[in-house]
C-alpha cells in the first residue's frame, strides 16, 4: 500500500502553474531511488486545449471540464502532445517531501527548481519529466512515527508523502494551519492516445 493518498484532481493540481525558480547556488544532484522509492504511478487523462509558448504552458482539461495550465517547457514544442482537442494520457509520481520551512505569511502557490541533476534513471521509465517542486501550503498534521507529512496544497486538496530525513519532522515546530513551503520531488510524462 502507498504511503501517499491523492485524487486524480489533487495530483493534476499538483501539475497546475509552475514557474522556474532561480538557479540555486549548489545544484542538487540525486538518484531517482531516492527521490521516489517505491511511490506508485497515477493515470489520467486530459484533453489538450491550447498551447502558450511564451510562458511554457500546456492548457488542458480534465474530463470534469477543468481547465488547468502546466508548466512544461520539455514537452512545448512537441507537436504530437500540443495539438488542439488531443487527448493526453498523463503518468504521474509523487516523491520524497525533502524540506519543509515553517514561515508565517506567504500565499499558497508552487515553484519548479530548475538545478537538479538525476544520478541515474531508476526504475522509471526514460521519458518521465522528473523535477523538484516547492509548494507552499498548509500543514493538517506531522506523523513522526511513520515519518509523513500531510498538507493541504494550493488546490484545496489534502496530501500525505514521506519526508525523507525524519529530523526534519523531529525538529519542525508546526500548528496545524501553519503555513510552509514544502518541497518535493514528482516525476510526469504525458503520451498522446490514438
Amino acid at each position: 500500500m502507498s504511503i501517499f493518498r491523492l485524487t486524480k484532481a489533487a495530483i493534476f493540481a499538483a501539475l497546475l502553474s509552475f514557474a522556474a525558480l532561480p538557479a540555486l547556488a549548489d545544484p542538487i544532484t540525486i538518484s531517482v531511488e531516492d527521490a521516489f522509492g517505491d511511490a506508485a504511478t497515477t493515470t489520467f487523462d486530459v484533453q489538450v486545449v491550447g498551447v502558450f509558448a511564451e510562458r511554457s504552458e500546456l492548457l488542458v482539461k480534465t474530463p470534469n471540464k477543468d481547465q488547468y495550465a502546466l508548466y512544461l517547457p520539455e514537452v512545448i514544442n512537441d507537436p504530437e502532445l500540443t495539438v488542439p482537442n488531443r487527448v493526453l494520457e498523463v503518468s504521474y509520481v509523487l516523491g520524497v517531501v525533502t524540506d519543509i520551512e515553517v514561515f508565517p505569511g506567504g500565499e499558497p502557490g508552487f515553484t519548479v527548481a530548475d538545478d537538479v541533476t538525476w544520478a541515474d534513471q531508476g526504475n522509471l521509465p526514460v521519458d518521465f519529466i522528473k523535477r523538484l517542486v516547492t509548494a507552499t501550503a498548509k500543514i493538517e498534521s506531522v506523523d513522526t512515527a511513520n515519518g509523513t507529512v500531510t498538507f493541504i496544497a494550493p488546490d484545496g486538496e489534502t496530501r500525505t508523502a514521506r519526508v525523507q530525513d525524519p529530523k526534519i519532522l523531529q525538529e519542525l515546530k508546526v500548528r496545524p494551519g501553519d503555513l510552509a513551503d514544502i518541497s518535493y520531488f514528482e516525476a510526469i510524462d504525458l503520451d498522446a492516445k490514438a
